[in-house]
């Protein structure tokens, strides 16, 4: 049977051990936060774990079937449930903590959290322990939880990354000699938002998309998928004959053509998603890049999306000599699958150093491939 991207499943119910804990322990929680965070701890916990979420500014609806109370109506109703901060900017974490210190009220933060289930993992003693031990081992001595919970990221902990604020209301700080411009309302807490992008394509990040074997040479476009603020885009400018950045989202479109102002002529930025079909928002590979010649790189980074992009890339990425660095993390089964896909295409694969900790998972981060 020929094997074809348009093929690739989920398969749900997969989960490792620490979620299998957190699960099976029945601890209800009220969330105190209603964004980014708390859904994606809603594939974390079971739906009867969540007693509500607290935030004053969405009080009154409703989350995933849940209520979203005011912090003062979740003290009433519900003085003796847990709260867990399910908060990542740390600005606005702090102001989180120093209300319910106010109150006199107790909480865990997502580190708390996450590390009482992995010393259970740890004294449990189990194959899952052993098979992560030096991951298990480094959260719990260093009290710290997250995708860059690694030896590696010790080099940029306390490093300062400055940024300053331009007269357009855009944000901007310097890689290598060169400005990224970033919209100035994506997270509060800019220079911690910075450090991670920093940390995320050092070498032994398992977030890398390059490592001394897969790098892009002079004749390739490079191509990237969900650009984003585009810093990697940047960083293989000079090395690369083009450029093509696919970002659809209107937050960062004033940035980006104010990063590459300057190289118009070799940087193509197309506000449309990357999927399966072809619709006004909407464009795939193989319809964009169809009759266009010469050497790809991909770089797909697209919040999940990945499987739509592949199953709109299939011709193309049938080209002899096109390379890809595809994230595999948003969801559990990617990497072992896309490994699998690509391989049957005739593709040499390596997966970046290390793993991700994300919503209770060890998951590998970006696999890198050749045709």
């Amino acid at each position: 049977m020929e094997h074809s991207f348009s093929h690739v499943g989920i398969q749900e119910g997969k989960t490792g051990e620490i979620v299998r804990r957190i699960r099976a322990s029945k601890k209800k929680y009220l969330m105190f936060g209603a964004g980014r965070v708390a859904k994606r701890l809603l594939q974390v916990l079971d739906n009867d774990q969540i007693v509500a979420f607290i935030d004053n500014k969405k009080a009154g609806g409703t989350l995933a079937g849940k209520e979203i109370l005011s912090l003062a109506e979740a003290k009433q109703r519900y003085p003796q449930v847990q709260i867990l901060l399910s908060l990542k900017d740390k600005i606005i974490m702090r102001e989180m903590e120093a209300q319910l210190q106010a109150e006199g009220l107790s909480y865990l933060t997502l580190e708390e959290f996450y590390l009482s289930f992995l010393r259970d993992c740890k004294c449990g003693g189990s194959s899952y322990y052993r098979s992560h031990q030096s991951e298990i081992d480094y959260m719990i001595d260093h009290q710290r939880v997250g995708t860059m919970a690694a030896p590696f990221y010790e080099a940029y902990a306390d490093a300062e990354f400055p940024y300053q604020k331009e007269e357009d209301g855009l944000v901007s700080f310097l890689r290598n000699g060169k400005k990224v411009y970033l919209p100035d309302d994506i997270y509060v807490d800019l220079s911690s938002y910075i450090r991670m992008l920093f940390a995320e394509q050092d070498a032994k990040s398992p977030h890398a998309y390059f490592s001394k074997k897969h790098f892009v040479s002079p004749d390739d476009t490079f191509v990237d998928v969900g650009g984003a603020e585009a810093m990697t885009s940047l960083d293989v400018l000079d090395q690369v004959k083009s450029i093509v950045i696919f970002e659809a989202d209107p937050v960062w479109l004033k940035a980006l053509k104010k990063t590459f102002a300057d190289v118009r002529d070799r940087v193509t930025i197309v506000p449309q998603y990357v999927g399966a079909v072809d619709d006004a928002d909407t464009v795939r590979i193989d319809t964009y890049f169809d009759g266009v010649e010469g050497p790809l790189f991909f770089k797909a980074d697209i919040e999940g999306a990945e499987r739509d992009f592949l199953k709109g890339a299939e011709r193309t990425l049938n080209r002899p000599g096109t390379k890809i660095s595809i994230c595999t993390y948003h969801n559990i089964p990617d990497a072992e699958e896309f490994q699998q896909f690509f391989q049957a295409h005739g593709y040499t694969c390596e997966f970046s150093d290390g793993y991700f900790f994300l919503n209770g998972e060890f998951l590998k981060g970006v696999l890198r491939g050749r045709k």
